[in-house]
């Protein structure tokens, strides 16, 4: 349940604004560009730490896993790291630093496989589950910053807000027009396991989720 919402959340983390990085001629442009979606995403992250405090037992009531109640906090760290990572993967994608991806996907799956089983054997009950999603998904942040800061950082403290606001406005399509299609697309995979869970039990998603990453192991290894 915890990955489906994040999942859908995680879709407008920067409002699309991130698949714009690739685009600009100039460097400086692509900078702005980061700063923008990565200026968003914690805006994003602070909305949904709030609407998980304001509204979350209603949420989880609504949704009649309870159970999820205690460990809403976490969505807003899911959606600032998941969101970080796409930006950053975005700006490596700009650099064609395909290897440097590739390797940050293979630790998605290795850290999130190792620390949901190591959490297991500890008897950390869900948190261990939603531990290994997080780290699942943030896993190699450090590596792709890394890629942006070592050779940017000067470039990063001449960005105005002029600049930004420019960057917002010429590729304003990406959050007009992709953000709510793949809200919609990502919501629609998404939510067969939100409506098991909410006629049939957290049990019956659990079993559908798990079936899923099971058969998606061969297609995620060929990826």
């Amino acid at each position: 349940m915890y990955s489906s919402v994040l999942g859908i959340l995680s879709v407008v983390a920067s409002w699309r604004y991130e698949l714009a990085i690739p685009l600009p001629e100039k460097d400086e442009d692509g900078v702005a560009l980061v700063v923008l979606s990565l200026g968003i995403v914690v805006l994003m992250s602070i909305f949904v730490g709030l609407g998980s405090w304001l509204i979350g037992s209603k949420f989880v009531q609504w949704l009649k896993v309870q159970a999820l109640r205690p460990y809403l906090w976490l969505l807003p760290i899911g959606m600032l790291l998941g969101g970080s990572y796409q930006v950053f993967n975005y700006w490596a994608v700009r650099k064609q630093a395909y290897n440097v991806i590739a390797k940050t996907k293979l630790r998605q799956g290795l850290g999130s496989a190792i620390t949901q089983v190591t959490l297991g054997f500890l008897k950390s009950g869900p948190f261990g589950l939603i531990g290994g999603s997080i780290v699942g998904q943030s896993a190699g942040i450090l590596t792709l910053s890394d890629l942006f800061f070592k050779k940017h950082k000067e470039r990063l403290q001449l960005i105005k807000p002029e600049d930004i606001k420019k960057m917002a406005l010429r590729y304003q399509r990406f959050p007009k027009f992709s953000a709510f299609g793949s809200l919609v697309n990502t919501a629609g995979l998404q939510l067969p396991s939100i409506l098991l869970a909410f006629y049939y039990g957290p049990q019956v998603a659990g079993w559908f989720a798990l079936s899923q990453r099971v058969l998606g192991v061969p297609m995620n290894l060929l990826g």
